[in-house]
């Protein structure tokens, strides 16, 4: 018997078969969804990253090019400049950052320090003046870059005896500068792109308080 117009529509299993497919393309939708929603995630992650150490660079490219080459001693006849460097740490005197101390010059290091369970790089600083005392300034920590795996600093100039010049990891009881600083910065996420080593060079050569004989090309102190 065939069956009336008015009796036409679907059967059970045709109904089946299309919650069937709904559901596979709803899975499939939210899953592309997910996808997406993860990758556009963890572009932004490494684009905050990158933010991040662009600004650390720029804070330490200023902190390495104001470097001043200050007597680490009141003392007239020692000429060791306050510059202390090794592959771990940074420790000098210069300009202060602007959202610091815009214009000021003060003692600043930077180092590693283990916070909340992973290394974040510090910069401690403090004013290169006396306190109302007459003793230092306190010291003020300041957070520059979270989540850090590795820095290490290398140190380019003459060696202790003055006979070559190149690369050192360590900086220290030296009369001069170093002619270039390179920073290397490495993230504890290791899915995140390399970032490029830092080189930069102190501007200042010269303390004023330095006075030259003629006799040789180090530094006199002016009693």
């Amino acid at each position: 018997m065939m069956r009336r117009r008015d009796d036409a529509g679907f059967t059970l299993l045709e109904i089946l078969v299309a919650v069937t497919l709904l559901g596979l393309l709803s899975v499939a939708l939210f899953g592309a969804v997910r996808a997406g929603a993860m990758g556009w995630g963890r572009a932004e992650q490494h684009v905050a990253a990158s933010t991040d150490a662009a600004a650390v660079q720029d804070l330490l490219r200023r902190m390495i090019v104001t470097a001043k080459p200050v007597f680490a001693s009141s003392d007239p006849s020692t000429a060791t400049v306050a510059f202390e460097g090794d592959a771990r740490s940074l420790a000098l005197i210069g300009t202060l950052p602007d959202a610091l101390a815009p214009g000021l010059q003060g003692q600043q290091r930077v180092f590693l320090a283990q916070v909340g369970g992973t290394q974040s790089l510090m910069l401690s600083w403090r004013l290169d003046l006396p306190s109302a005392d007459g003793g230092t300034l306190p010291e003020r920590l300041v957070p520059l870059l979270d989540r850090v795996g590795t820095v290490r600093f290398a140190y380019f100039g003459p060696s202790g005896d003055g006979s070559t010049r190149g690369w050192s990891d360590t900086w220290s009881n030296r009369q001069t500068l170093p002619s270039l600083v390179r920073v290397h910065i490495e993230s504890a996420d290791k899915s995140l792109p390399p970032w490029p080593d830092l080189i930069a060079a102190p501007l200042a050569t010269i303390s004023n308080e330095c006075r030259y004989t003629g006799l040789d090309a180090g530094c006199h102190r002016i009693p």
